[in-house]
């Protein structure tokens, strides 16, 4: 396969020297699979990693990207190249693509409180209230610990409104409201949590 590599060496030379797009599109995608298919991951990450700066939002490139930093155990940066994958789906995708692409950021990082407050929402959206409210803890859990008070606010907020007997959900929601000095909410939720 040395001879393939060094043709497609070749010809990426030549498409860059004639600044044909789809040429250099073509040798540098080329050349990610047979380093990929060689164990040349450093290869293919390089290549892969030009090919995105002429089509950074192409999900396959992305994907293709994640496999090689995940064959070679770089989980920081196969959790940012998911999330980028994870958020081109947010705006394009259906709320199965969006789970998806959100178990797969959180299987690298599952601190990105963002990524999972966003997948509980789509579950909820799908009808998965038990799973939802789960990720919304847990998100919760995470931007408590990052003293983003709002955002844990937001999801416990959210964890009430689908399951309103939530008794700690409600007791969370309290706490953080009396933290952020919302008294008369905070007081609200202590009255819903008493009548419980």
């Amino acid at each position: 396969h040395p001879e393939a590599i060094q043709a497609l060496e070749k010809l990426l030379t030549l498409a860059e020297t004639v600044r044909d797009e789809r040429l250099i599109s073509f040798a540098l995608r080329s050349l990610g699979y047979h380093h990929a298919k060689t164990g040349n991951f450093d290869g293919a990450i390089a290549s892969f990693g030009r090919l995105l700066l002429i089509q950074p939002d192409n999900k396959e490139i992305l994907k293709l990207l994640l496999d090689c930093f995940a064959a070679t155990k770089q989980t920081h940066k196969a959790a940012e190249i998911a999330e980028r994958i994870f958020e081109l789906e947010c705006k394009t995708g259906s709320p199965a693509t969006i789970r998806e692409a959100a178990f797969t950021v959180l299987a690298f990082d599952d601190k990105r409180a963002a990524v999972r407050k966003r997948l509980a929402e789509t579950l909820a959206e799908l009808g998965q209230r038990e799973e939802a409210v789960r990720q919304w803890w847990l998100a919760s859990d995470v931007f408590i610990a990052q003293k983003a008070y709002a955002d844990a606010i937001a999801c416990t907020e959210a964890i009430t409104q689908i399951d309103s007997t939530n008794l700690d959900a409600w007791r969370r929601y309290a706490e953080l409201l009396a933290l952020t000095g919302d008294e008369d909410a905070a007081n609200d939720a202590l009255v819903h949590l008493a009548s419980a």
